[in-house]
């Protein structure tokens, strides 16, 4: 439903950043081509991903590949996903895993947290769309989507740069849509849990890139103040107590943290 007039084809009929993208995502597969609706030119779609696009994109970036402007991939479900810090994400089939690219040319110092906070801004207001008069999303500092107190969907964003412009940037939103993974709570990482199991991806899917590209435009021409703006509305630490602790605790009991105070900005 979500690709119109699919028609297997052959490497000889794309071009060199198609080729680029095909090989760096899904050079085992057989090619298929078919119009999508949405504001991006270029879906890849994987059935089986070996690892995140994530970071098969950033590997194929690292070495030149002339990627397209307004790449977007989506796996079905995958192995060897990676989040924040390494942790490791549960591809599942019925969730949204998806890696949206631009080559870009901006000042690094113009779109400032921009870049940091357009995902998760993208993702809240995607998931608002598609569950209309249900719990809101709200963020967790930084990059987490909570639904309810659980862990519904974690976001990342890359750059490469040459001195102060940012050439490349790739966006990486993972969303648990109709499948909560196993997952043990830890004291920094709350419990999984899901949109709606009657939910299909694709609906997201649609308003997610949407959101990705309206906010990339947004950053583009009015710099990051509309996005910090829209991440402190949904930000869940705001006017709440908090303690922090140092980068790599697991044992928040065992280890005095830093500091602790109500958070009264971002």
């Amino acid at each position: 439903t979500l690709i119109r007039n699919p028609q297997r084809i052959s490497t000889a009929s794309l071009s060199r950043a198609e080729i680029a993208a095909w090989g760096a995502l899904s050079p085992d597969h057989e090619l298929v081509r078919g119009e999508i609706a949405g504001p991006l030119p270029l879906l890849v779609l994987v059935e089986q991903a070996p690892r995140s696009q994530f970071t098969d994109l950033l590997r194929a970036l690292q070495a030149g590949a002339p990627l397209p402007d307004g790449l977007a991939s989506v796996a079905l479900e995958g192995r060897d996903f990676k989040g924040q810090r390494e942790r490791s994400w549960a591809a599942l089939r019925g969730n949204l895993h998806l890696c949206v690219y631009y080559r870009a040319e901006i000042d690094a110092s113009r779109v400032g947290v921009g870049l940091t906070t357009l995902p998760a801004v993208a993702t809240a207001a995607a998931i608002r769309q598609v569950r209309p008069g249900a719990s809101a999303p709200g963020i967790k500092w930084v990059n987490e989507i909570l639904v309810n107190g659980r862990k519904v969907a974690g976001v990342l964003t890359a750059t490469q740069a040459t001195g102060t412009v940012i050439d490349h940037v790739l966006f990486c939103n993972g969303v648990n849509v109709a499948a909560a993974p196993p997952l043990d709570p830890t004291p920094f990482v709350p419990s999984a849990g899901c949109l709606d199991p009657n939910l299909h991806w694709g609906h997201l899917l649609g308003h997610l890139l949407e959101e990705i590209d309206r906010c990339y435009r947004l950053l583009v021409t009015q710099g990051p103040a509309p996005l910090l703006e829209a991440y402190r509305a949904d930000a869940l630490v705001l006017n709440h107590q908090v303690r922090i602790w140092p980068e790599g605790t697991t044992d928040p009991a065992a280890t005095p943290p830093i500091a602790e105070g109500v958070v009264t900005a971002i």
